[in-house]
Formats: C-alpha cells, sequence, structure tokens
C-alpha cells in the first residue's frame, strides 16, 4: 500500500544522522525502537523556506520498517519516505523532497513520535553535549510539550493536544530551519 511512487525521483542513502543544531547530531533509531506497530493517515501542514503545503500522510510504523507517503488532497501521491532502521528510500516530486529533507522528516517524526525513553537513552550513549548536559531533550510534567535545547536556546518545540502523540493534534517546530509541520491524525489502526 505504501511503497511507491511512479515516474518521479528516486533518492537512495544511507545518510542517518541529522544535524538538529551545532552541537545536537541526532542519529535515527530503528523502527523497532518506537514499541510497536501503528498504521496512521494525518492531514499535514507544511511551512518551509521553500514554501507551504498541505497534504495527507499515510505513516506506518513496524518493527522492520517506518514508511510515510504524502498525497495531496486530491488522492496525488507526492513522496514516499521508507527507513528500515540503515537505508532511507525516498521517491516523489524532486522539488517536494529536496524540499522535506527525507532524514529530516523522519527525525521529526521520532522526536515527536518516540517515547522519551528510547530517545533519551539513545542519546545518553550517543551524544556529548547530552552527557556533559549542554543539550537536553525536556518533556513538561503534564506531557503536552517536548523541547530540544542546545546551550540554553530552544531548538526545537513540540506541542500535542492529547499525551498520546499518535493521537489528536501535534505542532513540530525547528526554529533554526525556519520550518513546522502540524499533523493531526484522522484515522489510525
Amino acid at each position: 500500500m505504501l511503497s511507491a511512487c511512479a515516474n518521479q525521483n528516486i533518492r537512495q542513502s544511507k545518510e542517518n544522522s541529522v544535524f538538529l543544531s551545532v552541537n545536537v547530531v541526532f542519529d535515527l533509531l530503528s523502527p523497532k525502537t518506537f514499541g510497536r506497530t501503528i498504521n496512521l493517515v494525518q492531514v499535514a501542514q507544511l511551512e518551509t523556506p521553500e514554501g507551504n503545503f498541505e497534504l495527507l500522510f499515510y505513516l506506518e510504523i513496524s518493527n522492520e520498517l517506518l514508511t510515510v507517503v504524502g498525497v495531496l488532497p486530491n488522492g496525488t501521491r507526492v513522496f514516499s519516505v521508507i527507513y528500515d532502521g540503515e537505508n532511507i528510500k525516498s521517491e516523489g516530486y524532486k522539488q517536494v523532497v529536496n524540499s522535506l529533507k527525507p532524514e529530516y522528516l523522519l527525525a521529526d517524526l521520532q522526536l515527536s513520535l518516540w517515547p522519551i525513553e528510547a530517545l533519551r537513552s539513545k542519546w545518553l550513549n550517543s551524544l556529548e553535549c547530552y552527557k556533559k548536559g549542554l543539550c537536553e531533550l525536556f518533556i513538561s510534567p503534564n506531557g503536552l510539550e517536548r523541547h530540544l535545547i542546545d546551550n540554553e536556546q530552544v531548538i526545537i518545540t513540540v506541542n500535542y493536544d492529547k499525551k498520546l502523540p499518535d493521537v489528536g493534534k501535534f505542532d513540530f517546530k525547528h526554529h533554526q530551519r525556519n520550518y513546522a509541520i502540524l499533523l493531526e491524525t484522522i484515522e489510525k489502526n
């Protein structure tokens, strides 16, 4: 169901490290670290320096794969991104794929949806700034906000309308990249 975009730009990458800020290099987590399998349909409003987009996202997370397919409201497939824990395969319209930067989209989704314990565990073992206390992934006491802080500066903010990130709405903002994505789950299986 969520595999390919025909007649479009195809890109494969082993690059699964994403520079979130000067001190924070985020290594994508394996899909199995999510801890369960879900299928979501989400309304996505993206704001990028290259323009604004409104799409439907079909998001599938299993132990083996993290798959995101972006579709226009009329049903036209715009892109797909598949991550198996080692490789990223992206297909779609070149302008959209280049604007979204597949590895960043995956990182944004992981920072927003993954259990905070999985993120912190990975960072504790791999990020020098996290070990030294210079960067932090903070979650508010009510569980409705996440902040990535680097040298006392907020880099990323995620706000949720409900405690479970895969239900309802969440707003992801990367302040340095001038990028935002608002996702609202409209179907969950």
